[in-house]
């Protein structure tokens, strides 16, 4: 029995997700430059609001690594396919 391959992705698509990636990537660098901003602080100068925002920033840039990781991924998934 032959294997039926889905079709190549399309260049819009890939338009897409290389746009997705471009976004992701620069919110990386605005939350990790906040971030290295904070860290700079000594952690007994710190307010509560800052390391409240520390925590925060260190999970959206977790989360932003993740769904580049997934992005990409998924495109050579399709390169592949």
């Amino acid at each position: 029995m032959m294997k039926v391959l889905p079709p190549p992705p399309q260049p819009h698509y890939q338009m897409r997700c290389a746009k997705k990636e471009e976004n992701l990537g620069r919110r990386f660098e605005l939350l990790n430059r906040e971030l290295r901003a904070i860290l700079a602080i000594e952690d007994w100068q710190k307010t509560e609001a800052q390391k409240k925002r520390e925590d925060l920033l260190l999970g959206e840039l977790i989360t932003i690594v993740n769904k580049r990781d997934e992005l990409v991924i998924h495109l050579d998934n399709q390169e592949r396919a």
